[in-house]
């Protein structure tokens, strides 16, 4: 429901394909998706795996400029802070700002300039505010109120959810 409201013309995948494939049978390779203790793979990975999450929480992986290396941020440890939080963070000195909503079980890292000004962001209420000059903004990068209402902010593009297995 949340990302609806966000982006109301997405077009989602179904199991509905008019073909007869049972899509959740036994055989399906990957495992258990939905469980994150799940071990069960489909490819092996170096070893050893790291253990700090379950290797199927989701996480919000943040790469490096330069590739080699960066900062994930697993589900688990962001839906502990609350049902909504604004991380304000660099990579590689490069700061930018991840937006984490609970209820859409999403998160978003944003390059947090606007108008050559860098924001800093705070979560208010239940809202994502800039201190700097209190617009309110929502998990798509908008402004919706204040000062900067409607402007956006820059998605940082190499940011991207995987397993933390996979991370």
């Amino acid at each position: 429901g949340g990302w609806r409201r966000l982006y109301g013309n997405t077009l989602i995948v179904t199991t509905d394909t008019g073909w007869e494939r049972d899509y959740a049978a036994a055989f399906y390779p990957y495992g258990d998706y939905d469980e994150p203790d799940n071990e069960q793979l489909l490819f092996t990975v170096p070893e050893p795996i790291d253990r700090r999450h379950p290797p199927k929480e989701r996480a919000l992986g943040v790469p490096s400029p330069n590739g080699t290396g960066g900062l994930a941020f697993a589900y688990e440890t962001l839906r502990s802070l609350g049902p909504i939080a604004a991380i304000n963070e660099e990579v590689e000195g490069d700061p930018f700002v991840l937006l984490w909503e609970e209820e859409k079980a999403g998160a978003m890292a944003y390059w947090p300039t606007v108008d050559g000004e860098t924001l800093t962001f705070e979560v208010v209420g239940d809202r994502f505010v800039d201190t700097q000059t209190g617009s309110v903004w929502h998990m798509g990068g908008i402004a919706t109120d204040g000062p900067l209402a409607g402007s956006t902010l820059e998605p940082v593009h190499e940011a991207f959810v995987a397993f933390w297995f996979a991370w």
